[in-house]
C-alpha cells in the first residue's frame, strides 16, 4: 500500500499542479478578482517614499496595541471612516513567476496529496470508489474553509477572490481526486482460519 500512496501522492500533485494552471491561466481565477489601481505609478512613488520592505501592512493601524475602552473605540471609528486595508509589498529584483515559485507549488501540491492518498488508505475497503473521491474533495474543502475563507472573515479579503480560491479548490480536488480514489483500494485483511469472516 505504500507504493501505491506514493504513486497517487505524485499523480495527483501533478494533475494538481496542472488544473492550478488552468484555473489561473483559462479561467483566470484569483487574478480575475485583482484590480489595477488607477495611478499605479503615483502609488508605487508613494511606498517608495516611505521605504517600505517587503512584507505586510495594515492602515490604519496602531503604534500600539489599544489598552483601554476609549482606544479601542476611537480606533475602531477611523477604521470604520476608511480607507482601510491591507498592503503586501513583495521582493523587489525578483521575477514575476520564477522556478523555485513553479518547483515550491508542485512540492506542495504533491505533499497535499500524499497526505489525502494516506488518510483514503485508512478507509474501510467496503468504501467504494465514489467515497474515497467524495473525500479528497471534502479535505480540499476543508482546506478552504480553514484559510481562505477565515481570511474573508477578519482580512476583508474580497468575496470574488475567495469564490474563486473555492472554485479553484474544487477543480483540482476533484480532479487529482479521481486518481488518489483510483491508485489508493484498501484492500480486505485475511481473517485468521478459526475466526468468522
Amino acid at each position: 500500500m505504500g507504493i501505491r500512496i506514493l504513486l497517487a501522492g505524485i499523480i495527483g500533485g501533478l494533475l494538481t499542479f496542472a488544473m492550478g494552471a488552468v484555473n489561473h491561466m483559462v479561467f483566470e481565477f484569483g487574478d480575475r478578482s485583482i484590480h489595477r489601481l488607477p495611478d499605479e505609478e503615483a502609488f508605487q512613488a508613494a511606498i517608495r517614499s516611505q521605504n517600505l520592505q517587503h512584507g505586510m501592512y495594515g492602515f490604519p493601524r496602531p503604534a500600539e496595541r489599544p489598552r483601554d475602552d476609549a482606544a479601542m473605540n476611537a480606533f475602531n471609528e477611523k477604521y470604520k471612516q476608511g480607507p482601510n486595508g491591507m498592503l503586501i509589498v513583495g521582493a523587489t529584483g525578483e521575477d514575476l513567476m520564477p522556478p523555485h515559485h513553479l518547483i515550491a507549488e508542485a512540492v506542495t501540491n504533491i505533499v497535499f496529496c500524499l497526505l489525502a492518498a494516506w488518510v483514503v488508505s485508512r478507509f474501510d475497503p467496503r468504501c467504494g470508489f465514489i467515497a474515497r473521491w467524495l473525500a479528497v474533495v471534502a479535505i480540499g474543502l476543508m482546506a478552504w474553509l480553514s484559510i481562505p475563507a477565515s481570511y474573508a472573515i477578519w482580512y476583508r479579503f474580497h468575496s470574488s477572490f475567495i469564490h474563486d480560491e473555492l472554485f479553484g479548490s474544487l477543480i483540482e480536488t476533484a480532479v487529482a481526486g479521481l486518481a488518489i480514489a483510483a491508485i489508493v483500494r484498501p484492500k480486505l485483511s485475511a481473517a485468521p482460519a478459526n475466526q468468522p469472516v
